[in-house]
């Protein structure tokens, strides 16, 4: 599992001084957006490379806890992201033994967190510009805004369309 894992990324995160371990590509890239969006917002807020903080994606949280035990071991902060689901007792546990902080979102995955977490205008922003793009594939996003549920439904198709796709 760590040889496969050896070119993305997981030496740069062997040499920092924290790594955010991420579920999958997709809360990778929601997380980089987020902290991107904050610097920029906030002078206050230092880069997370610059900080020795990598976000490393894994492809699931089942592969989570050996991940930040692993960093733990090299004395590492170790935090994680990952979607609300109905985990065992023993794998709750396990994420908690192997992360300093381990994050379980509201959310049955990171496209419902955003549809429900991003202002609608902005969803439709998004939408429209997806259309206009010609990369809507078979979502048929209409030239009029629908109604706030069916802008929602046509996000969380979009996203999903591509999921694992960054």
């Amino acid at each position: 599992m760590y040889r496969k894992h050896m070119r993305r990324g997981l030496a740069e995160t062997m040499l920092g001084r924290g790594v955010i371990v991420a579920e999958g590509i997709s809360e990778q890239a929601a997380l980089a957006a987020v902290a991107a969006k904050m610097e920029l917002a906030d002078k206050l807020y230092y880069p997370l490379d610059l900080s020795g903080v990598t976000i490393f994606p894994v492809e699931g949280d089942g592969s989570m806890p050996s991940f930040g035990a692993f960093f733990r071991t090299l004395g590492l902060k170790t935090y994680a992201f990952y979607d609300k689901k109905k985990r065992k007792p023993e794998e709750d546990q396990k994420l908690a033994d192997n992360f300093d902080i381990p994050n379980e979102t509201a959310y049955a995955g990171i496209e419902l967190l955003l549809v429900s977490e991003i202002p609608i205008d902005r969803q439709w922003q998004f939408l429209e510009s997806l259309r206009q793009s010609g990369e809507q594939g078979l979502l048929g996003i209409p030239p009029m805004r629908p109604a706030d549920p069916a802008v929602r439904d046509l996000l969380t198709r979009a996203l999903k369309s591509n999921k694992g796709n960054g």
